[in-house]
């Protein structure tokens, strides 16, 4: 063959950064990606996958887009578990997509009476920090706008979902009782030039039956392809060649590392442009398939932002179509799919 692209995916969770806290997964420690599979799965005949009982008061440590997923589903779960006591059935779908007040109102409800404490999620650097809106070498201007972008979408999170959200808070050691995590201590930091300082004398404890960490997704070791560190080793961050491995190349967010669905799709599409130019020399040089590639992705990205949202029927639709392939394909899950396929 001519050359090998790997585009696997980061689907190993980054440890939370507390030496000796993994010693608690599943014991009030939990990571998102097994989280997130849950909730995804958990209402499927035959269901055989890792539960979660999620208790009030949760607290999340993350700041990313994956870390959003996680407090929405953590607070979604929380008010549907309590109206459902009250007797009153919703859709979870429903919820998500009108928002957690709205979907009290309707029934005649409000956040008080229910009296759920609800996920608070903390994060080490700025609300205006957070990568939930991004740019490739932004300009002051540019910078100044993404930052108030992210600061109004993290707003919005806190509005729509009832989430709590405290910033500028480094997890720094555990709380223990027994043989289970009850919670975290944080450290008060500072964001100077870029990077996050702690300051001493500002710890706080939060405690909590569930820790659920969502700091990121690493790539899977593969055997043969060396690492370093956490990462792949790759001579170039630019075309994704694998170190020692002539013809092997990394996309998408094993090399990026970002969750984000447009900047992987983005990247994948910049790296197979310079793949076909550079190795197999067809098609156009680098730098300008580079460019045509980004102003593709920004027409797309522009296009599906200006479309209606999907209607909760019409996603109903879609997931009924999805199982009825997956059905028909022999499909189950992902793991098995991948080890029956390759």
């Amino acid at each position: 063959m001519s050359a090998i692209v790997l585009a696997n995916g980061a689907w190993r969770d980054r440890g939370l950064p507390i030496e000796g806290a993994d010693a608690y997964e599943g014991r009030g420690l939990v990571y998102q990606n097994e989280f997130v599979y849950w909730f995804n799965h958990y209402e499927e005949d035959g269901y055989d996958g890792p539960t979660f009982d999620i208790p009030d008061g949760t607290i999340v440590v993350g700041g990313g887009l994956a870390s959003i997923d996680v407090v929405k589903i953590v607070n979604l779960e929380l008010y549907t578990r309590a109206l459902r006591g009250r007797g009153i059935e919703v859709d979870i779908v429903d919820m998500e997509i009108k928002g957690i007040p709205k979907i009290l109102e309707i029934h005649g409800v409000t956040p008080e009476e229910l009296d759920v404490k609800g996920c608070t999620l903390y994060y080490r650097r700025r609300k205006e920090d957070m990568p939930l809106a991004s740019a490739d070498d932004p300009t002051p201007e540019q910078l100044a706008k993404l930052e108030g972008a992210r600061v109004k979408i993290m707003d919005r999170v806190v509005r729509k979902y009832l989430v709590k959200f405290e910033e500028l808070s480094l997890p720094v050691e555990t709380l223990v009782e027994g043989d289970r995590l009850t919670g975290i201590r944080f450290q008060k930091t500072e964001v100077v030039d870029g990077r996050v300082r702690g300051l001493e004398g500002t710890e706080f404890d939060a405690r909590a039956s569930m820790v659920i960490s969502s700091i990121g997704s690493i790539p899977r070791p593969i055997e043969g392809i060396p690492t370093k560190g956490e990462l792949y080793h790759y001579d170039s961050w630019d075309t994704g060649e694998v170190h020692g491995l002539p013809g092997v190349f990394g996309l998408g967010n094993v090399l990026t590392g970002k969750g984000n669905i447009r900047d992987s799709r983005a990247n994948a599409i910049e790296i197979i442009e310079k793949v076909v130019a550079a190795y197999l020399g067809v098609g156009e040089p680098p730098e300008e398939t580079s460019r045509d590639a980004s102003a593709e992705v920004e027409a797309i990205a522009e296009q599906a932002s200006a479309a209606k949202p999907m209607t909760v029927d019409a996603m109903k639709a879609l997931g009924s179509r999805i199982d009825a392939r997956h059905e028909a394909i022999g499909y189950t899950d992902f793991e098995s799919w991948i080890a029956s396929h390759t």
